[in-house]
C-alpha cells in the first residue's frame, strides 16, 4: 500500500519516479510468476500473479483503514493456499515425470 500510494502521488511531481514504482511492482509480479506459472498457461499465470499483488496491496489498505489486520492476514491465508497447491503442483508433475521415465 505504502508503495503504491508513493507511487501515485510522486507520478504528478516527479515522473520519472513513476518508473521505479512501476518497476517495483513488474518485480513483484515476476517473482510471484516462478511459482504459479507451474499450474497455469502462461497467459492464465500472469493473471494469478497479477491478482496476488492487487490482493495484498488492498488487504494492506483496507487493514490500516478499518485498523484491523484480517483483511491482511486472511489475504495472507489465501495467498499462501495459491503458493502450497503451485508448490505441490510442481513437485507431482516432476514425480510424475520421473516415474515415467
Amino acid at each position: 500500500m505504502l508503495t503504491a500510494n508513493i507511487g501515485l502521488e510522486s507520478a504528478q511531481v516527479n515522473p520519472e519516479f513513476t518508473e521505479i514504482i512501476r518497476k517495483f511492482f513488474e518485480d513483484w509480479i515476476t517473482a510471484f510468476s516462478y511459482t504459479f506459472q507451474s499450474q497455469n498457461q502462461q497467459p492464465e499465470a500472469r493473471m494469478v500473479d497479477e491478482q496476488a499483488v492487487q490482493e495484498i496491496e488492498g488487504a494492506v489498505m483496507l487493514s490500516v483503514i478499518s485498523g484491523n489486520e484480517k483483511h491482511f492476514l486472511a489475504t495472507c491465508e489465501r495467498i499462501r493456499s495459491y503458493l502450497r497447491e503451485s508448490l505441490w503442483g510442481k513437485l507431482l508433475s516432476k514425480l510424475k515425470t520421473q516415474t515415467t521415465v
